[in-house]
């Protein structure tokens, strides 16, 4: 969320919507997952291309979970979802099976 700009927070919030910014695990202030280094994309391309699965740290899945826990942890029951490229695309994995909290 470092590259949001505030002044987007804010105008949310002058409409009486709480807003919650946070980065998904690896990327921004969030904590990184180095001990993987950095992923061989032609390598998980070849993989996904034969069918099967890649060896990653973590899914698209994961991604939408760690959201889904931070409403969670903060009681919140349904909610608008705003996200750039992986921030919004984590979701995806759980918008219908979610559906009612969003």
């Amino acid at each position: 969320m470092i590259r949001w700009p505030r002044a987007f927070f804010d105008i949310l919030a002058q409409r009486d919507l709480k807003v919650i910014g946070f980065d998904n695990g690896d990327v921004g202030l969030s904590e990184k997952i180095g001990s993987g280094g950095v992923p061989d994309l032609a390598k998980i391309v070849s993989v996904l291309i034969s069918g099967q699965t890649p060896e990653v740290p973590y899914l698209l899945d994961d991604i939408a979970a760690d959201a889904e826990g931070l409403m969670d942890a903060l009681e919140i029951g349904r909610a608008h979802i705003v996200g750039v490229s992986l921030g919004g695309r984590g979701w995806s994995p759980r918008i219908i099976p979610i559906g009612s909290c969003l």
